[in-house]
């Protein structure tokens, strides 16, 4: 092959261009790459003689050459795109399935959204689409998605009905056919749901079908059929479907990987399904399972929200049982062998993947999320055995232990707090020197730390304070006004001295995102002005309280005393039409204020006045 090329190489413009392709083809069944400056030779000739050449044979060259693991030329890609009208159903198959191949730049938008109308409309009698095959049919949508350009409603809606006709037979490939579904589901973009069903009557007929045949294989790859119900239930598949992909799933959902896991719950929520008692105890027991896998604990958060928002929440009996489980195996440092049940006798937590120093910290960040306390000596033998490893977790971990130690009201001894103001400082000080794009600490990580130590009773030294605020003013573009009100919050509550900068970078940040704050994060920042003795620029005040007055009626009654009462403290009282609001307000809502804030009303007009 090396002397045909040495040879042609300065002949390629009078060869003919079927036998330059049958050598390409000749080098994939021998897998033999071509020189690079033989292919660059072969580029420039064959583009320069595409008119006089059949569509046909540079849809095949560029086919080749993906199989060989080049990179088509994008000239020659755009070339055909714009003599599409002559290709068939297949050569356009095949020539999406090498465009998706294209580095730079990548295939016009326009060209690859010209080529599937080209498909619905071309053809004598019936469309092009309905001359292909259901893999043919599937490998589209595949080339589609992975072009930028998710099938439009009725080009999916064709396809699907096609695939439904053969989804029955082993002919059609399940891996390509969950591909296909995949790919469908790309249209509904970040609202997770297609606004209506490209085809009822076909999805149904796939679900059932899929349902069937991945039976068989559920145990072998349960991954790949989660992948076929998310795809499902996106692309809104017919409630009447969903049991038997369930029964198909329910015995595999031990071997499920976390992700997998959170996707099928969150598809089961979405498409509004309410899980027997059976399968909601089989999620709680892969929930259990699973907890030192958790890498990512959003990911258990948006799963422990589905589950509550389909009523199969998990209940107290079987989250004092993990609880107790967890809290053993962190006292004995021992991996579980048993599979002891319940007591409602319907819940097992069996096997579990053994110690892990993730696991407590996951056990602990659940029972927060649920807002379920499993009594003071299971989470104290949790927190001290992550004690030892504080410095090595995980940002997220740490955040969360920290939090759900915080939210569950647990004291915490003051060496343990010694140890997490250790690894928090060590992440500082990574922040402090180290690239943006690479901080060990998320925004909002930061946040939560400074507001959980406080809470849980911290000495949190001066210095120690200060390096925190300088990673918060690292930090603030990215913050989010919660996170900001809530650093605002914890540093008023410490009484420490802030600098003159510090406060002003703040100031600049809350009045360029006032419309984003609410109302209760708007009275944190002013209560807490308040409280360090700030008083900021008069007119970023008036700014701040004609925010407040737009959202007057949102303000719980016990918030507008404390703004009333910031105000009054910071020397700024509001104009008459702000007052008179204010005061209309409260006297709406005097029967569900607290004594108190009743009390300390009137000593805080009579300041305002």
């Amino acid at each position: 092959m090396l002397i045909f090329e040495a040879v042609s190489e300065g002949w390629l413009s009078q060869m003919d261009p079927s036998n330059l392709v049958a050598y390409l083809e000749a080098c994939v069944n021998s897998r033999h790459r071509p020189s690079s400056a033989w292919l660059e030779k072969l580029f420039g000739t064959w583009e320069g003689s595409m008119a006089q050449t059949d569509l046909k044979l540079t849809v095949t060259l560029l086919s080749s050459l993906v199989a060989l693991e080049i990179s088509p030329p994008s000239r020659l890609v755009e070339a055909v795109g714009q003599n599409q009208g002559t290709l068939d159903g297949r050569d356009v198959v095949k020539f999406l399935g090498a465009a998706q191949y294209v580095k730079d730049p990548r295939p016009d938008r326009d060209l690859i959204l010209g080529l599937s109308q080209h498909l619905l409309v071309g053809g004598e009698g019936e469309s092009l689409l309905d001359q292909l095959s259901s893999n043919e049919v599937a490998d589209l949508l595949v080339s589609l998605a992975a072009n930028g350009q998710p099938p439009g409603t009725l080009l999916a809606a064709t396809a699907l009905r096609i695939i439904a006709s053969a989804v029955g037979s082993s002919r059609m490939d399940m891996e390509l056919l969950v591909a296909a579904l995949e790919a469908v589901a790309l249209s509904a973009g970040p609202v997770q749901q297609l606004v209506q069903c490209p085809d009822e009557e076909a999805l149904s007929i796939i679900s059932q079908a899929a349902s069937s045949r991945l039976a068989s294989t559920a145990k072998e790859d349960p991954i790949l059929a989660v992948r076929c119900m998310s795809a499902l239930t996106t692309c809104r598949m017919p409630a009447s479907s969903l049991p038997a992909i369930c029964a198909v799933l329910q015995p595999t959902l031990g071997k499920l990987p976390p992700t997998y896991l959170c996707a099928l719950v969150v598809s089961l929520q979405r498409s509004g399904y309410r899980p027997s008692q059976e399968l909601a105890d089989e999620f709680h027991i892969a929930v259990g399972n699973q907890l030192g896998s958790f890498k990512e604990t959003d990911e258990l958060a948006e799963l422990l929200k589905a589950l509550q928002e389909m009523d199969c929440q998990m209940g107290f009996t079987f989250l004092n049982k993990l609880a107790d489980e967890v809290a053993a195996r962190c006292k004995s440092n021992l991996p579980a062998t048993s599979t002891s049940a319940s007591t409602t006798g319907s819940v097992s937590l069996g096997d579990w993947p053994g110690p892990h120093v993730l696991e407590p910290a996951v056990c602990l960040y659940l029972l927060a999320n649920l807002n379920h306390k499993p009594g003071y000596q299971r989470v104290g033998q949790m927190l001290s055995s992550l004690q030892p490893h504080l410095a090595s977790l995980p940002a997220l971990h740490l955040t969360n232990t920290l939090w759900a130690s915080a939210r569950l009201g647990h004291p915490v001894e003051s060496d343990w707090l010694l140890e997490a103001c250790a690894a928090v400082e060590q992440k500082q000080a990574l922040m402090l020197s180290g690239d943006p794009s690479e901080f060990p600490l998320k925004p909002y990580q930061i946040a939560f730390i400074f507001g959980s130590l406080q809470s849980l009773g911290c000495s949190m030294e001066a210095p120690f304070i200060d390096q925190m605020l300088d990673c918060v003013a690292k930090s603030l573009p990215a913050m989010s006004p919660h996170d900001v009100a809530l650093v605002l919050g914890t540093v008023a509550r410490l009484q420490h001295v802030t600098s003159y900068t510090w406060m002003t970078a703040v100031e600049e940040y809350v009045s360029l995102r006032l419309d984003d704050f609410s109302p209760r994060e708007l009275v944190t920042v002013v209560w807490a002005m308040a409280k360090l003795h700030h008083r900021p620029p008069a007119e970023w005040l008036v700014a701040f309280q004609d925010g407040c007055y737009a959202l007057m009626n949102e303000f719980e009654p016990g918030n507008l005393a404390t703004l009333v009462w910031a105000f009054a403290e910071l020397g700024q009282p509001p104009g008459t039409i702000w007052m008179d609001f204010c005061c209309s307000t409260l006297r709406s809502r005097l029967d569900t204020m607290a004594p108190q804030d009743l009390a300390s009303l009137l000593p805080m007009f009579a300041r305002l006045e």
